[in-house]
């Protein structure tokens, strides 16, 4: 994958995530604990793709919802 489309598969998941969750917690603690539970499911994917063979592509879905959160973070919305 390249840059362009990493971004475009962020952004993607970004808008979706507005869509499906439009309000955003202002406490930043709970923010930062989004971001840290997708984060855990990247792990997750990653650990299941090295030791049990799933797909790469799920760890690239993991990684666009962490992105997503990160940006949705930094937006302070």
């Amino acid at each position: 994958m390249n840059l362009n489309d990493a971004l475009g598969l962020v952004m993607r998941e970004l808008m979706l995530a507005q869509r499906k969750h439009p309000t955003w917690p202002a406490d930043p603690v709970y923010q930062s604990a989004i971001v840290q539970e997708e984060a855990g499911e990247l792990g997750k994917a990653a650990l299941q793709h090295v030791q049990e063979g799933h797909p790469r592509e799920k760890m690239a879905v993991e990684a666009a919802h962490t992105a997503a959160v990160a940006i949705r973070f930094l937006m302070e919305e």
